[in-house]
């Protein structure tokens, strides 16, 4: 969290300007992670444009890259944006069992909906 008169920046200065130094004469550009602050949430570098939700437990993703706070491994975003269990996730016509990855594979190419 930023104190007041501040910013979050993801790339910065190492260095940054204070009274004594205004303009620091040798510095390098660092990174730091965003901090995530729901729960069961990680920073991720490049998933976060595409991650599994309760609607959709296995995404098509692209090569796109996005940062970002994501959920824990093995949890699912929900609804209402927290991340939960596969179990918390509400019924929406999606298969659970043995062949569920592959026939919701085919109902999302078919756009089919079973209710």
């Amino acid at each position: 969290m930023c104190e007041e008169n501040e910013e979050f920046m993801s790339c910065g200065s190492a260095c940054p300007a204070t009274c004594s130094q205004p303009e620091p004469l040798e510095c390098s550009l660092a990174c730091s992670i965003e901090p995530c602050t729901k729960e069961n949430e990680v920073f991720d570098m490049c998933n976060a444009g595409c991650q599994p939700s309760c609607k959709d437990p296995d995404p098509v993703c692209t090569k796109v890259c996005s940062s970002g706070c994501v959920c824990s491994p093995g949890l699912l975003r929900s609804a209402d944006k927290a991340c939960v269990s596969v179990e918390k996730c509400p019924s929406n016509g999606t298969y659970t069992g043995p062949l569920s990855k592959y026939l919701n594979a085919i109902n999302k190419i078919l756009h089919l909906s079973y209710v």
